[in-house]
């Protein structure tokens, strides 16, 4: 018998079993931020269960745009002895199908390879990049109250459907993976591990002297100004239900 639901308390600990062979994390660490992040909850880990054993797994996070809601997802596996079964793709069709009926008709994911998620009715929308930016003249950096930067955040957003809206849940999410947002003349960046993955307005000259990375989607880094035509890109932005690319920076990325 195979169903496919949300997974049970007990079942998480065989749920994260999956989840750290396919991705080769270590258990107890993924176990701490299972628990911990603020999208938690169990109505959001999806499970492909065939005789009892969970075979094949997914999360969803709620997104928003100025069109309407949609999801994202996140930590698509299936166990290694049953891969190449179509399990995961029957998995994302239901889950996209059952968000769907309840107004969420877009879908949203980040791979590394496309092939699975094209049999699933995803399409490639954009590419993540990495980009060397010139390095500026260091200064000493000023950061910044969550609270300003939301309002110039929100601010953007609202100027275009295409862009991602942050809730509160949203932005419990962006503070509890430890940004820093530094000013930027009137703006800000958010300065992670040498990458540039959130800035707003746009990339002026950065108050840092040492090499950095823009890490982002080519639609965003257009608005940006900046030139990602010899990046290489790291990942794909894949979507169903989309008729647009959407714009979004990489500090959301689920």
């Amino acid at each position: 018998m195979t169903e496919i639901r949300t997974i049970k308390e007990a079942e998480c600990n065989d749920y994260l079993q999956v989840l750290c062979e396919a991705f080769d994390l270590d258990f107890d660490r993924a176990r701490t931020a299972f628990f911990s992040e603020p999208y938690y909850s169990l109505d959001r880990k999806w499970a492909l269960v065939r005789k009892q054993r969970i075979v094949s797994i997914l999360t969803v996070v709620p997104i928003a745009f100025g069109d309407g809601n949609g999801i994202g997802i996140a930590g698509v596996a299936t166990v290694a002895d049953r891969r190449e079964h179509g399990y995961a793709t029957d998995l994302l069709n239901h889950v996209c199908d059952h968000y769907s009926m309840q107004g969420a008709a877009k879908a949203l994911l980040f791979a590394r390879s496309e092939s699975l998620y094209l049999k699933a009715g995803f399409q490639e929308l954009d590419k993540v990049y990495l980009q060397p930016l010139p390095p500026g003249r260091a200064s000493q950096p000023r950061q910044l109250e969550k609270e300003y930067v939301r309002g110039l955040y929100d601010s953007w957003a609202k100027q275009d459907d295409r862009r991602l809206r942050r809730d509160d849940d949203r932005w419990k999410y962006w503070s509890w993976t430890f940004k820093t947002p530094v000013a930027l003349g009137d703006g800000y960046f958010c300065y992670e591990s040498n990458r540039i993955r959130e800035v707003l307005p746009t990339i002026e000259r950065l108050p840092i002297s040492e090499l950095v990375d823009f890490y982002g989607t080519g639609e965003t880094a257009k608005d940006l100004g900046v030139d990602v035509s010899n990046a290489p890109f790291d990942l794909l932005l894949m979507g169903r239900g989309f008729d647009y690319v959407p714009r979004m920076f990489m500090t959301d990325q689920f």
